[in-house]
């Protein structure tokens, strides 16, 4: 018996696993074309990982199924073969080793302002009214606190969260500084963070810089 060679330029013999070759120069050739000329043919060929894997080479990227953290990065795989078909799967590449250290300050640091960002902008409260701390609602808070600066008297109809309200000049000041005040303190957050960070010498010290705490209540 026969099974083809995986390019089709000839059979590998059974017994013994001989590459016979298709050239009429091959001299076991008479003997498998008496073989074939018998109505027998040839089993279909077994290929090798590499030569399926070089087959598949465009097959579909898998995609991870979790969003990575500041500290890993994907790298796409070999082709495989999942549920009976070809696809790239996408590993996980942890890249918490020393010699990444400069560049993990620089993504623990571009993490840290989307953690302020956040901070700032999700809202803070007055007593115990909730306050819209936006960029939208920083600028209209800006506003009313500057025409309540120039008139004392004046009042400002102002919806939150909450609803609609009537703001004197002094309510618009005292929402006006918690919005202030609640803006700083998560700069000034990120500042203490940030040193932190820039004077972490290991990896292992930059893993124990906690970016979820020390924000205050919003």
């Amino acid at each position: 018996m026969y099974r083809f060679k995986s390019d089709y330029t000839g059979v590998i013999r059974a017994s013994d696993g001989l590459f016979i070759s298709f050239n009429d120069s091959d001299p076991n050739k008479p003997e498998f074309d008496a073989w074939a000329a018998a109505g027998n043919l040839p089993f279909p060929p077994e290929f090798t990982l590499e030569e399926l894997q070089a087959q598949h080479a465009d097959s579909p990227i898998l995609p991870l199924d979790r969003a990575l953290e500041w500290y890993e990065d994907s790298s796409v795989t070999a082709p495989q073969c999942v549920d009976g078909s070809w696809v790239r799967p996408t590993e996980v590449v942890d890249m918490r080793i020393p010699e990444n250290l400069d560049m993990l300050k620089l993504r623990l640091t571009t993490k840290l302002a989307e953690v302020r960002w956040l901070r700032e902008v999700g809202g803070t409260t007055l007593n115990g009214v909730a306050l819209e701390t936006d960029a939208v609602a920083q600028n209209k808070i800006t506003g009313a606190y500057a025409r309540a600066t120039r008139s004392p008297n004046a009042t400002v109809s102002w919806k939150g969260p909450d609803g609609f309200t009537v703001l004197s000049a002094a309510e618009i000041f005292a929402v006006g500084d918690a919005v202030f005040d609640h803006v700083q303190h998560c700069f000034e957050r990120e500042r203490v963070l940030s040193d932190q960070i820039n004077a972490a010498t290991t990896v292992s010290a930059l893993l124990e810089i906690d970016l979820d705490t020390g924000w205050g209540a919003a």
